[in-house]
């Protein structure tokens, strides 16, 4: 990865963002240091997802010398294998924490430097109580973009905000999306984690519903993969295809975390994970061509996670029905989907 003591950061939106928009953005030095530290502590990657880049950065140096690390944040509909978000710098690749990468994909930063609305607070590196003092001041509100694994930085600090600091960018908001940082923690154990399932939502002949992941321990962990799902019958067989996911990187669940409130958001300051679940339920080989009479319907989701196996009811009562699935058949995710990911 480039020498993260750089001098200066230009963002670039390859391919998106329309021309009369597209100048690049300069960050300051402490934005280009923040950002060249958390890519020279990705771990090495296989692989770049996408043929185009979604974003690319430009360190310079000192001594006049430049670094291009092309950013893929979302992978693209046609690639195969592209579970990741990755760097890539002189044919190597690193992965990403998603959240990284969607962060330095933003609009506002990668939009460019044409209006002129008042000068946004630099709050990179203040603690987010010391960030909330600050923006509230300059009558902004603060919004959490997610967090990073920083092992160098107290919880909870500021390390980007979106849109960055100083005045010239193309932004009309009054939300200040930050970045904040995590410290490491151990990779969860099974034991440790609670399952709620969250049902069920219809929309073009589709069922959805999600599996909540959250740890109900003491102590913070890592969720890593992958975690596998699959439906039960009433007999403990089983009663659809085998769903497997990734696990996004940077994934630190929050120590006892509460589940859901009942209006289905998410708990504050809590980090919890998803797993999202979709079925066909209208189109099936009954005579009129519906499903109606082959719908599978499970006891129970059994998930593997962490080297153990937990068992989830499929539905509580009336606020929560049963997810059902035409014959059983779980629609696999799309590779832009394949990845167990921090709970919004």
């Amino acid at each position: 990865m480039p020498n993260p003591d750089a001098v200066s950061l230009r963002v670039c939106h390859p391919g998106i963002v329309k021309p009369a928009a597209a100048q690049p953005v300069m960050l300051s030095e402490n934005d280009a240091n923040n950002i060249g530290k958390l890519l020279d502590l990705a771990p090495a990657g296989s692989a770049n997802c996408g043929k185009h880049p979604d974003a690319v950065l430009r360190f310079g140096y000192r001594n006049g010398t430049q670094a291009d690390v092309e950013i893929f944040a979302v992978p693209e509909p046609d690639e195969t294998g592209c579970d990741q978000t990755t760097a890539s710098v002189a044919g190597h690749v690193w992965v990403l924490s998603p959240t990284l990468a969607t962060f330095l994909d933003s609009t506002s930063i990668a939009a460019g430097a044409k209006a002129t609305p008042p000068p946004v607070p630099d709050v990179t590196g203040l603690s987010l109580a010391q960030a909330t003092e600050v923006l509230t001041r300059a009558g902004l509100t603060i919004t959490s973009g997610g967090r990073v694994t920083d092992p160098l930085l107290s919880p909870d600090t500021v390390v980007l905000q979106d849109p960055p600091a100083g005045p010239g960018m193309m932004w009309s908001g009054t939300e200040v999306d930050v970045l904040l940082s995590q410290q490491p923690a151990p990779a969860c154990d099974a034991a440790q984690l609670a399952f709620d399932y969250r049902g069920v939502q219809y929309g073009t002949g589709d069922a959805f519903a999600d599996l909540d992941v959250r740890d109900i321990a003491t102590t913070a962990c890592t969720l890593t993969g992958p975690i596998s799902v699959v439906g039960l019958d009433a007999g403990g067989h089983a009663a659809t295809n085998q769903l497997t996911f990734m696990v996004a990187r940077d994934l630190v669940l929050t120590a006892k975390a509460p589940p859901r409130a009942v209006d289905g958001s998410a708990p504050k300051n809590a980090v919890m994970a998803w797993i999202p679940l979709q079925a066909n339920v209208r189109d099936g080989p009954d005579a009129n061509g519906s499903c109606a009479n082959h719908l599978i319907v499970p006891k129970t989701w059994a998930v593997t996670v962490a080297g153990g196996k937990r068992m989830v009811s499929n539905g509580a009562g009336a606020s929560e029905p049963p997810m059902s699935a035409c014959e059983g058949e779980l629609m696999s995710p799309p590779q832009t989907g394949n990845q167990v990911r921090p709970l919004d």
